[in-house]
């Protein structure tokens, strides 16, 4: 597993421990998703969830929209589901 600290002490939890590495290659072949990420500074490899202002890790609403399109399916490990929310 990939975990990195972050300023207040709590670990990053990236996207690529939680999906395939297909569904990686899926998602970053999506324009929308591509621009988002690199945007917010992440790189093939090493993509953090984005997070709230409690640090929760939560789907963005451009990665949420990929996610239940019919082309790009696919699951998420449960613990995240609970704890997502749409900003």
């Amino acid at each position: 597993m990939i975990y990195c600290m972050n300023a207040a002490g709590k670990k990053w939890i990236y996207w690529d421990e939680k999906v395939s590495a297909a569904d990686m290659d899926r998602l970053w072949m999506q324009n929308e998703v591509k621009e988002e990420w690199l945007k917010s500074g992440e790189s093939v490899g090493k993509v953090r969830f984005a997070r709230d202002s409690d640090l929760r890790p939560y789907l963005t609403r451009i990665e949420l929209k990929v996610n239940i399109s019919p082309e790009i399916c696919f699951s998420i490990s449960v613990f995240v589901l609970p704890i997502c929310h749409i900003t």
